[in-house]
């Protein structure tokens, strides 16, 4: 994901060396991010392939990198003046990082309600603390929980690429009409 974002990142700065196509590098990479979502919102838990998962997660990852160039070099382009210009970085920075606390809190709100509903009559207070926060790395998660806590995992993931498509789909129709 990372590898395919910096790639991303690299080609949307080549796409728009010559010539402004930041618009089209934006269009592209909602759809990247909308297909690649899609993709991992369609992984079934029964799938024994990792590399559906892997291109997948790639086609999302150059899609990401291509909006964080082409968000960039239209800053750049759209605004005059270094002082100006250092302003809108750090506003566009700054979006990036309340985006992804964004997300963040909305896959732990999914996570926690699946947790919620799968442990909820099974957990005293004590262990469903411990799930919500440990989770499987915890030798506490042994035996017969440990299936349990993977269904919860599937069925968070599920949720939380749900709510990327949701998010994906009105990007598109916004990219296309930068």
């Amino acid at each position: 994901l990372l590898g395919s974002c910096a790639v991303g990142s690299f080609l949307g700065g080549v796409l728009s060396r010559k010539r402004n196509n930041t618009s089209y590098t934006l269009i592209a990479a909602s759809f990247l991010q909308l297909i690649g979502t899609g993709l991992l919102a369609s992984i079934t838990q029964n799938e024994t392939g990792r590399w559906a998962e892997g291109l997948s997660e790639a086609i999302f990852g150059l899609g990401v990198g291509l909006s964080f160039s082409g968000n960039t070099i239209m800053t750049s382009i759209m605004i005059r003046g270094p002082k100006q210009r250092a302003s809108a970085q750090g506003g566009v920075a700054q979006a990036r990082v309340l985006g992804g606390c964004l997300g963040l809190t909305a896959c732990t709100v999914a996570y926690n309600s699946q947790v919620s509903r799968y442990f909820g009559n099974l957990l005293n207070e004590v262990e469903m603390q411990l799930v919500t926060r440990v989770l499987l790395d915890s030798p506490e998660t042994e035996g017969k929980f440990l299936d349990l806590v993977r269904r919860v995992y599937f069925a968070a993931y599920d949720v939380d690429f749900q709510i990327m498509c949701l998010v994906a789909i009105p990007t598109v129709l916004i990219s296309l009409l930068t």
